[in-house]
């Protein structure tokens, strides 16, 4: 599958009828529903929250503030497989929020991915069509997605994805 050039008109709904309201009332992600995602979630707050263990870098950017974890250097702890509590990919505040509003405003996602583009990297691979937010993960994702520290470049390869793509 080549990725010659990622633009809005990438973006897709797949026709799911869910995926019209662009999954921001409902709030499934990667085929996890709400209801999942909180119950899933329970054992990364308790690594955060009870025994202390908080990211102090963003993955996707560097931004770090090790100094003020819990304010201007707080991190958002991004889940993508939520059967992974502890596979979380630390993420400022920024990145996390156009993250998650990729399918609403793609030109921003894409912007900000180009900026902070490293070949292979997980955020690299992840899918522009909404509708994939309700298939289960392992659909959408068949061979999962690199560690926070890991590249891909192999995927990236296959999918033709390079620093180019992602130019609105």
């Amino acid at each position: 599958m080549a990725v010659a050039l990622i633009d809005s008109s990438a973006i897709s709904t797949g026709g799911h009828q869910k995926a019209a309201g662009n999954n921001y009332q409902d709030r499934w992600y990667n085929g996890f529903s709400p209801e999942d995602r909180t119950q899933l979630s329970r054992p990364q707050r308790h690594e955060r929250y009870s025994r202390g263990n908080n990211p102090t870098a963003c993955c996707m950017t560097g931004f770090s503030r090790p100094d003020d974890l819990k304010g201007n250097g707080y991190l958002f702890t991004h889940l993508e497989d939520y059967r992974k509590p502890l596979a979380w990919y630390p993420m400022s505040k920024r990145a996390h929020t156009l993250l998650h509003r990729r399918f609403k405003e793609p030109e921003k996602w894409m912007r900000f991915v180009a900026k902070h583009y490293v070949h292979g990297a997980w955020f690299t691979l992840l899918t522009m069509n909404v509708n994939d937010m309700y298939k289960a993960f392992d659909e959408t994702y068949p061979e999962g997605l690199p560690a926070q520290d890991e590249l891909w470049t192999r995927d990236a390869d296959k999918k033709e994805i390079s620093s180019t793509s992602f130019h609105c």
